[in-house]
This record gives structure tokens, C-alpha cells and sequence, in this order.
């Protein structure tokens, strides 16, 4: 049996024994109903896998209601919504091993998958839900034909259903072949597969070296818009700072500033912000500026704000600089902040930047302040533990 037909199996043994009842009064009750119906009208299921904090999935429901091409593009399906966090969705969900919200699967009348895709947007849904209409091939019959004759679109709708499984691996692969495959001047593939490979990279699925070939070709990508080439820039910050290289992010806070700088839309106006702060201090290297800038970011009052104190303390500590003041500024923040969760928090920036300045004793004392606040934390014991051991190499 083939994997597509044992998870077939699965899910028609989950609709018998459980009925597999949806949360919307609008649809289908089950997915037996919901596949019934598809039967009658010949036409495919789709199932929509929400949770009911999900703010995509909400916008969803409301341009079911608002939205013609969405409704227009429903009209060609029988939808059945479940919540998959409640009852008899957390089976289903688990069986088609979804990863985010919201999740779209379509099916044939068989059960088997079409589609999977994973995240909402109205141009983004038409599109996906059309291109599986419109060659309804089998998730298993697709990797089969991809084997002998590999297209550009079959890659990208097994890079989408991978990814939509967290088969990272699976999904950057097929995503780089897709944009080899791909002929078409006017599509681009590049902030899909730069998306892809960050989740990959915070699994370490994916090298630090990939990440950055994956945010070039954004920015070779003609098509590109400010807010893009922002976005990359905020995310290989990241990428940087985990890997202690800050220079891996220079050249694309260079571009996002840049091709920023005369949009006058208030978004990109507010993102370009944000990003002034890294660009002061790793492109122009004016810490004193840099500085300044953080501050001015701060909320009014922040001086007597334990939890804005710790912002700063930790950028500083994040950054490497200004040490002196944001350890006052974390020792202020301990003395403001009530008992608990937030004072512990405080206590870990207070103990990692005594570490970093080289006092280790003090970072385990303050560690251990911050298990008291916070004892069922299990980060604050390995911080422990961490510096413990550091204390030890030294001879302390």
C-alpha cells in the first residue's frame, strides 16, 4: 500500500469511528458528509484546518463572506472546517501532519490529497485552490510524474505540500529545483524559498551559507518590493546574531535602507525605523548613534519601566556594547521589578552581561535569584549549569 492510500485508510477509519465533526454550523458536519456531497456535485473536498486564536484563519472566514473571488473560487469545492486543537480535528490534523495554521488540504473522492498548503491570503488561496483544480493529479501520481519529467509547477506544489507537513528538508529542495525549472520572467520564487529555508535554519536544517544564497537571489529578484527586501533584512539580522557573524547582514541592511528611503507608505515608513538602529551600528559603526537610537524607541517613562530597562540592557548585551550602562540599567531593573516570571528575566540579562564583562561569580549569583523567582523554569538551570561551568574553567 502506497503511502497517499494508507493515510486514505487512515482517515476513512477516523470518519467511521470517530464522525469527525467540524466546528462550522455553515458546512458539512464530518467529513463523510463533506466527501458525500463532493460526490454528488463532482467536484473535490477541501478541508480547512484552522485554530480559533489563528488571525489568518479569521481573515479567512471573513473573505468567505466578503471576498467574490474567494467566495467565486469556493463555489468549485465543498469546504469543511475543523478546528484542529478540538476534539476530533486533533486525529485528522495529526494524520495529515499539519504544521500551522490555517492548513487547506484538497482530496479527491477518494481521499486522497491533490493539495496541501499552508497559510492564508485571499490572491495566495485563489491561486493555490486554481492550480489544484485545475490539474487535480495526486500528491503520489505527482511525485511519480516529477521522477521522468520534472516541471517547474510540479516542484512548487510538492515544495507547498512539504512544507505544510514541517518536511523542511523536502520542501527546500524542491523549492531550489522549482526555481531552476522555472522559465517564466514574470514569476519568482525567491522570498518562498527564503521563507522556507529560515524555518529550516532555526531546526539547523539549513546552513547558514544557504540562507544567504536564499536572501541574494531576493534581492536579484527584479520584482522585489522595499517591504522585501526589509523583511530580509530583519530575518538574516537574526541569522547573524545566532551565528555570532554580524557581518553576514550588512549588505542587506545596506539594500533595505536604501531601496527604502523615499517610500512614503506609513508601513515601510515604521519598518525602515526598526531597522535604523542595526544600520547606525554595523554599516555606518556609530555606536553613539546606534545608542541614541535605542532610546529613542523606548516607550515615555521607560526609565522607570523594569521590563523597557530590560530591552535595552539586552540589546546591549545582544550587540556587545555599552555594557557599563545597560548592566545599571538591568541592577535598576531588578530593584523596580515585582517578584516572578518578569524579575527573573531581568535577572538572566543581568547575569549574562556580568559573564560577558567577566565576572562569573556574579552570574551565577544572579542565576540563582532568578531560579528563585522563577523556580519551574528549566532554561534558568541550564543558564546555571552554563555558567557554572565557565566559573570552573577558570579556576574560580
Amino acid at each position: 500500500m502506497q503511502k497517499q492510500q494508507w493515510i486514505s485508510a487512515l482517515v476513512m477509519a477516523l470518519i467511521m469511528a470517530m464522525g469527525l465533526g467540524a466546528a462550522s454550523a455553515n458546512g458539512p458536519a464530518t467529513l463523510e458528509e463533506a466527501r458525500a456531497l463532493a460526490t454528488e456535485r463532482n467536484v473535490p473536498v477541501l478541508i480547512d484546518f484552522y485554530a480559533t486564536w489563528c488571525g489568518p484563519c479569521k481573515a479567512f472566514v471573513r473573505d468567505t463572506q466578503q471576498n467574490a473571488k474567494v467566495q467565486a473560487a469556493l463555489q468549485k469545492v465543498v469546504l469543511f472546517k475543523i478546528d484542529a486543537e478540538k476534539d476530533a480535528g486533533i486525529p485528522l490534523a495529526k494524520a495529515y501532519r499539519v504544521s500551522g495554521f490555517p492548513t487547506y488540504v484538497v482530496m479527491n473522492e477518494e481521499g486522497e490529497t491533490i493539495r496541501q498548503w499552508m497559510g492564508y491570503d485571499a490572491v495566495g488561496f485563489v491561486e493555490n485552490l486554481a492550480e489544484g483544480l485545475a490539474d487535480p493529479t495526486t500528491i503520489d501520481m505527482r511525485k511519480e510524474r516529477f521522477k521522468t519529467a520534472p516541471t517547474a509547477a510540479d516542484a512548487l506544489a510538492l515544495a507547498k505540500y512539504h512544507a505544510a507537513r514541517e518536511e523542511v528538508q523536502e520542501s527546500f529542495a524542491l523549492y531550489e529545483q522549482a526555481y531552476e525549472l522555472n522559465s517564466d520572467p514574470d514569476v519568482d520564487y525567491s522570498t518562498e524559498i527564503f521563507m522556507v529555508a529560515y524555518d529550516g535554519f532555526r531546526n539547523d536544517e539549513v546552513t547558514k551559507a544557504q540562507m544567504v544564497k536564499a536572501a541574494e537571489r531576493v534581492l536579484a529578484w527584479e520584482g522585489r518590493s522595499p517591504a522585501d527586501v526589509i523583511w530580509i533584512a530583519r530575518y538574516m539580522t537574526t541569522v547573524g546574531r545566532q551565528e555570532n557573524d554580524y557581518e553576514i547582514f550588512v549588505p542587506f541592511l545596506k539594500a533595505a535602507v536604501s531601496e527604502s528611503e523615499n517610500v512614503a507608505d506609513e508601513t515601510i515608513v515604521k519598518m525602515r525605523q526598526g531597522l535604523m538602529v542595526d544600520h547606525a551600528l554595523y554599516v555606518e559603526k556609530d555606536i553613539d548613534a546606534a545608542i541614541a537610537l535605542r532610546k529613542e524607541r523606548l516607550p515615555a517613562g521607560w526609565e522607570q519601566n523594569p521590563d523597557a530597562l530590560n530591552a535595552f540592557a539586552w540589546w546591549c548585551f545582544e550587540n556587545k556594547v555599552n555594557l557599563e550602562e545597560a548592566e545599571q540599567m538591568a541592577r535598576n531593573g531588578v530593584e523596580l521589578a515585582e517578584p516572578g516570571s518578569s524579575k527573573a528575566m531581568i535577572l538572566d540579562t543581568l547575569a549574562e552581561i556580568c559573564n560577558l564583562r567577566g565576572s562569573c561569580k556574579d552570574a551565577v549569583l544572579y542565576i540563582e535569584m532568578a531560579i528563585e523567582n522563577d523556580p519551574d523554569r528549566q532554561y534558568f538551570r541550564n543558564q546555571r549549569y552554563r555558567f557554572q561551568r565557565e566559573l570552573a574553567l577558570q579556576g574560580e
